[in-house]
């Protein structure tokens, strides 16, 4: 063979090596791509997730499809057909360019050679700056440094099992309300051009409020919220992956929603209460009906039960707020009749993103996100009125609360207004007892043990979970026990971060399964 010159082998050597990098580079492209359309998309929607979010998401633990097939569908077009659509397009086009290629003689060159190797280094480039964005997105870094972080929860955590028993006196009623997405700057004119609760703002004039009502790690979405206000933990689901839950027993584990935690509900039910949650949406998504069910909930009244009993108002979220609050007004009625106390619980869904407006909300020229915060505020602040006519507050205490932040993202109506905005849950509580606001900010984690004394009930030290109480009863309340542990509050507010975010395995592997959690297994 003449020394330069190439033998058949060669070449199909060439020839299969070269096909096997541009596959390689095709697949790095697509993931790449789809990872760069996730960023953008969860941007467009959300503004930013967690890590934990993203991964119940893909673990199967939250669906896409709550809020309707609107949010499932937009997601396979723009983060998983587009992608894919793009890259196919392009190496259509590099085969239709190679075959006209091949009608004429190869030439031998090593700028065939670099760039045969163009399209690979293309696609890794396009994978790597996929996930660099996409891991900044769902704030990955932080999660890998908490992650990494030796501490834990449970150095923190007051045990619900140490409650006193129940005392002997009247007892008083609960009405709870959560309001999806609500924010204090809603009632801002600076912020927001105009009080959009103007009526809620009106109905709730005199109530208990706090500096804000701050969002930690693991409180930021509907169900977190609802878990971290009613049970004083972050959210948490890592236990499940963890080595300290016998893999068995997992299937168990998932069908029982932190069995192993104290929550309101509980409380609640020990001391006679009967328990009853009015939401719009499906009771399923999230766990959250089995959440309630299995923590003293009596009854949860849902999306299913609305579509039962002939209601017809319903958005893609669920039923409208106009005809879960008039439905809260005949279950109250109800519960009133009842030789037993009461905890009236209910979920809006009106606000959620992008602002979901029914037939009994006049929009007139606002956006619907705005036009749908004002219409829930209007309905809350009407039912509000009515029960105070009614007397209801004489033996009731009433918290009124955002279940999360907005999640503001690009194309969010609200986004201008929010981004610098300074950020706070809404929140409001009365109560016919005789207590007085501590002053400061609250969390999620101080609803539980604020509530349980509007209620009068006892909370030694007036800590339980890893919240403290934002109330000081005029009547004293019982002392903290000799073996309580530090407060989370007493960390400064990085740590506090840390801890909060620190995956806190063995902790949660008790309260995902106390059973099959490997005794002694720490934190």
């Amino acid at each position: 063979m003449v020394s330069g010159t190439r033998g058949p082998s060669a070449d199909r050597r060439e020839r299969r090596s070269g096909g096997a990098l541009r596959v390689l580079g095709a697949v790095a492209a697509v993931a790449g791509l789809v990872m760069l359309a996730s960023s953008a998309w969860i941007t467009a929607v959300f503004g930013s997730i967690t890590t934990q979010q993203l991964l119940d998401v893909v673990e199967g633990r939250t669906q896409l499809d709550g809020g309707g097939p609107g949010l499932l569908v937009s997601f396979l077009l723009v983060c998983l057909l587009a992608p894919v659509l793009a890259v196919a397009g392009a190496v259509g086009a590099a085969v239709a360019l190679r075959g006209r290629a091949r009608v004429e003689p190869p030439v031998e060159s090593p700028h065939r050679r670099r760039g045969a190797l163009l399209a690979p280094s293309a696609g890794v480039l396009v994978l790597v700056l996929g996930a660099g964005l996409l891991l900044d997105r769902v704030q990955f870094w932080p999660y890998l440094e908490a992650a990494r972080f030796d501490g834990s929860v449970a150095e923190y955590y007051v045990a619900g099992q140490t409650l006193p028993a129940s005392v002997e006196r009247p007892a008083t009623n609960l009405i709870m309300i959560y309001l999806e997405s609500f924010e204090q700057a809603y009632e801002s004119p600076e912020i927001m051009g105009e009080d959009l609760l103007g009526p809620l703002t009106d109905a709730t004039q005199g109530w208990m409020r706090w500096d804000a009502l701050q969002q930690h790690p693991g409180t930021g979405w509907t169900i977190a919220g609802i878990v971290a206000s009613q049970c004083g933990i972050p959210l948490k689901n890592e236990a499940l992956d963890s080595g300290s839950v016998d893999k068995n027993a997992l299937g168990e584990a998932e069908e029982r929603f932190l069995p192993g935690a104290v929550c309101l509900g509980d409380v609640l039910e020990h001391h006679g209460y009967r328990s009853v949650f009015l939401g719009g949406a499906d009771s399923r998504f999230a766990g959250k009906g089995k959440f309630l069910e299995q923590h003293g909930y009596d009854e949860v009244l849902d999306r299913r039960e609305w579509q039962r009993r002939g209601e017809s108002d319903f958005n893609p979220w669920g039923l409208s707020d106009h005809r879960l609050l008039q439905n809260a007004r005949l279950e109250l009625a109800a519960l009133r009749g009842q030789d037993q106390p009461y905890n009236l619980t209910l979920l809006t869904v009106d606000s959620h993103d992008p602002g979901l407006v029914g037939p009994a909300c006049e929009q007139g020229d606002d956006g619907p996100a705005r036009a749908a915060v004002r219409c829930t505020a209007d309905e809350v602040a009407g039912f509000l009125t009515d029960i105070e006519r009614d007397g209801v507050l004489d033996d009731t205490a009433v918290v009124v609360m955002g279940d999360h932040l907005a999640m503001v993202g690009a194309t969010s109506e609200l986004a201008d207004e929010l981004r610098d905005a300074p950020r706070g849950v809404f929140h409001r509580a009365t109560t016919p007892l005789d207590v007085e606001p501590v002053p400061g900010p609250i969390d999620h984690f101080s609803i539980l043990p604020t509530t349980l004394e509007l209620l009068g009930l006892p909370v030694p030290g007036g800590r339980l979970g890893l919240g403290r109480s934002a109330v000081a009863p005029a009547e004293g309340r019982p002392p903290a026990s000799v073996d309580a542990p530090p407060s989370l509050y007493a960390l400064p507010p990085e740590q506090r971060r840390l801890v909060l975010e620190a995956p806190s395995s063995a902790f949660y592997a008790r309260l995902w399964n106390p059973e099959g959690a490997v005794a002694g297994s720490g934190r």
